[in-house]
């Protein structure tokens, strides 16, 4: 942090933190504050999930009166400075404004600070990428990522202003950040809506042909996955030429959203053998069948003769349907709508039975997927659109902190109105044409 303007300083937390003891303090520990003490009103808790939100209007959950007084070295008040000490990664911060005074929990750190500090500058200033680097650089643990109090105490310097210049950096970094959230929020609202379209679209063309339904179970043949005892050790991550695909159900994550992809593992065809495991052939449409994958509502289409686990359910078409047309008719189903409701949802062929299909002829199937196929391209160009928006802020606000927290958002140079032009573009998207909502 060399460089920076006239009357500018580089001061850690220690150094900004109010004369009082307590001014810099973490959230209870261990049995201090244990969940027997959590009451559905009272004083409010802050967690980490708070501070990310930045929002302390709506506590979910509360202690009594009295033990609030107990924990009172812990307390939030309006206007304190909030930051998580645990995360991935840590060092998210917000000012408190909540109504009245809450009480912290052990994941986080309450920072108080002297006269002459703008507790809204400091919090802004701990998302500039330069003090975002520090407290990684300070982070330890892999699982759990933490901060401990003494080094953010002392190892995070933050470059400071004197005050009348905190408080103009924060309004025109606020400025400039409603106009570029503003524009987030348009690009949020467009996928959004690209994916209401997507399943609209849907449902609405193959109304067309509701006089023509009939039992899923009649057209197609369920194929369920396998996964006896004992083979995973016999699967290899090396693809030979004895060896098929043995996909796992979360090998649907991957891909182009709508065939498998490469599988991380394969089974050798002597081993798929005698283990009793069936391979498939190409051509028919996977779903998860069991767990959590089912709310991921992921279907794919099997275009290479393979095995799959027992999370996964095969479905062939039978004729006259194609598979394409097969699973085009799948992305109107909700898969987690029709698993069964035990604690662990599953799919199996009763939930299958439970489903009607529109049989038409291969070349109606053939013209309403070649029909959806090219407005989904419409869709999809709009989401790489989207994508690309999004990425542009994100680097627009990387770049504004960077400029707010190195003196020169708020000089007599033009950074200030370049940033703002660069924001106007990074936000203008443009929906494709022929999409249309």
């Amino acid at each position: 942090m060399t460089d920076l303007p006239a009357g500018w300083r580089t001061l850690t937390p220690h150094d900004i933190a109010d004369a009082s003891r307590q001014a810099l303090v973490i959230g209870p520990f261990g049995s201090d504050l244990k969940t027997v003490d959590y009451q559905p009103e009272g004083v409010p808790l802050v967690f980490v999930r708070d501070i990310r939100g930045g929002d302390f209007s709506n506590p979910r959950t509360f202690v009594s009166p009295e033990k609030a007084e107990e924990l009172k070295a812990h307390h939030a008040m309006p206007g304190d400075v909030l930051i998580t000490k645990m995360g991935n990664p840590p060092g998210d911060a917000a000012v408190y404004n909540g109504a009245g005074p809450a009480v912290i929990t052990a994941d986080c750190i309450r920072l108080r600070p002297a006269l002459g500090f703008d507790a809204r500058y400091i919090a802004y200033a701990m998302h500039s990428p330069n003090v975002k680097a520090q407290i990684s650089a300070i982070t330890s643990g892999v699982a759990h990522q933490k901060v401990s109090l003494d080094r953010f105490r002392h190892k995070v310097k933050i470059p400071v202003p004197p005050f009348s210049e905190q408080k103009r950096i924060v309004e025109v970094l606020e400025e400039h950040l409603s106009r570029l959230d503003a524009g987030v929020e348009y690009l949020d609202a467009a996928k959004r809506r690209s994916e209401r379209f997507r399943v609209a679209l849907n449902h609405r063309l193959f109304a067309r042909y509701a006089s023509f339904l009939k039992p899923l179970s009649s057209v197609v043949v369920i194929e369920n996955g396998q996964t006896p005892r004992g083979i995973t050790d016999r699967l290899t991550d090396t693809p030979t030429d004895d060896v098929v695909p043995f996909f796992k159900v979360g090998d649907m994550n991957s891909g182009d959203g709508r065939n498998m992809a490469a599988s991380r593992y394969f089974v050798r065809r002597v081993d798929a053998g005698s283990f009793g495991i069936s391979v498939r052939s190409a051509g028919s449409v996977l779903i998860p069948k069991r767990g959590g994958a089912i709310a991921t509502n992921k279907k794919r289409i099997l275009t290479t003769e393979a095995a799959y686990d027992l999370n996964t359910m095969g479905l062939r078409p039978k004729e006259p349907l194609s598979v394409d047309y097969l699973w085009r008719w799948f992305q109107g189903v909700d898969l987690g709508r029709i698993a069964d409701g035990s604690s662990v949802p599953q799919i199996n062929a009763k939930q299958v039975k439970s489903l009607s299909i529109p049989v038409i002829c291969r070349e109606k199937q053939d013209r309403l997927v070649a029909e959806l196929d090219d407005l989904d391209g419409s869709a999809n160009r709009l989401l790489a659109a989207v994508a690309s928006g999004q990425k542009q802020a994100s680097s627009l606000r990387r770049a504004l902190f960077a400029a707010a927290f190195a003196g020169r958002l708020t000089g007599a140079t033009s950074e200030a109105e370049q940033i703002e032009e660069t924001a106007a573009g990074a936000v203008e998207t443009k929906i494709p044409e022929g999409v249309q909502f």
